[in-house]
C-alpha cells in the first residue's frame, strides 16, 4: 500500500473514531457525498482538502501521520537468516541497532566513520530486509513493532551471550548511571508468575521511554542496555552438598 492510500486510510480511521460519515465530510468540503466517496476510494484527496478535514475534526496533519504510522503493518521478529545476516556484518548490525533506536542519516554520518555511499548501501540492505524504509532525502522509517523481539536462542542472542555479555558485566555497576541487582530467594510458581508480570511492566516502560524520547537530539541521550532475567537455579558448587 503506497503512502497516499495509507494517509486516506488513516483519515478514514479518525472519521470512524469520531463517528463521522461521508455525508458529514461532503458538507464540510461542500461537495456531493458520491464525490467524497470517489475521492476516498481513489485516494485522490488533495493536501488542502485533507487539511480542511483535519481542521474540521479538531486534529492536524501530524496526528494524522501518527495514526498512519500506527496502522502500518510492523515486524515482530526477523527470520533466522535475517538475524544471521546482521551478525555476519558488524557494520550492518551497528546501523540496524542505531536505526531501531531512531537515529537518522545525518546523525549516523556524524557519529560513525562512514561515508554517504556506504551508509546508503547498508540502509538499502535493511530496507530490503523489511527492517526500515529508506525514504526520499535518506530519511529512515522504522518498520518493526514496539513488541519487536530478537529470536530466542537465535543468532543475535547467541552473539550477545558469546561476545557482548562478558564485556557488559565487567562493569562495576557502582555509579549513578548503572545498577546491578542480584537477589536469591525461594519462590512458588505463583510468585514467579507475579514477578514475570512486573518485569514485563518494566520492559514496557523502557520501550515507552525510548519512544517518547525519539525526537531528542543525540547529544542528550546515551546508549542504555537493560538486562532482566530470572530462573530456577542453584550455584553448582552448592549442589555437591545436597543429599
Amino acid at each position: 500500500m503506497n503512502q497516499t492510500k495509507q494517509l486516506h486510510l488513516a483519515l478514514k480511521t479518525i472519521l470512524k473514531q469520531q463517528q463521522k460519515t461521508y455525508a458529514d465530510v461532503a458538507q464540510c468540503l461542500q461537495l456531493s457525498e458520491p464525490s467524497v466517496k470517489r475521492l476516498f476510494s481513489q485516494g485522490a484527496l488533495t493536501v488542502q482538502r485533507i487539511e480542511t478535514i483535519c481542521s474540521w475534526l479538531g486534529t492536524d496533519l501530524f496526528a494524522l501521520l501518527e495514526t498512519m504510522e500506527h496502522l502500518r503493518p510492523k515486524l515482530d521478529q526477523l527470520s533466522f537468516e535475517q538475524e544471521q545476516t546482521l551478525v555476519s556484518d558488524p557494520l550492518l548490525l551497528l546501523i540496524a541497532v542505531s536505526a531501531l533506536n531512531f537515529w537518522q542519516f545525518e546523525e549516523l554520518l556524524e557519529h560513525y566513520d562512514l561515508d554517504s555511499h556506504t551508509l546508503i548501501n547498508k540502509l538499502a540492505e535493511l530496507d530490503r530486509m523489511g527492517i526500515i524504509e529508506l525514504l526520499p532525502g535518506n530519511r529512515i522509517r522504522i518498520l518493526v513493532s514496539t513488541t519487536f523481539r530478537w529470536l530466542s536462542r537465535g543468532p543475535i542472542q547467541t552473539f550477545f551471550r558469546e561476545s557482548v555479555e562478558k564485556e557488559f558485566f565487567q562493569h562495576g555497576f557502582n555509579d549513578n548511571t548503572s545498577q546491578l541487582v542480584c537477589i536469591n530467594g525461594m519462590l512458588s510458581d505463583d510468585a514467579l508468575y507475579q514477578l514475570s508480570e512486573e518485569l514485563t511492566k518494566v520492559e514496557q516502560k523502557f520501550v515507552q521511554l525510548n519512544q517518547t524520547q525519539r525526537r531528542l537530539p543525540i547529544s542528550q541521550k546515551h546508549g542504555t542496555t537493560l538486562v532482566m532475567a530470572y530462573r530456577r537455579w542453584q550455584f553448582s558448587e552448592f549442589n555437591k552438598f545436597r543429599k
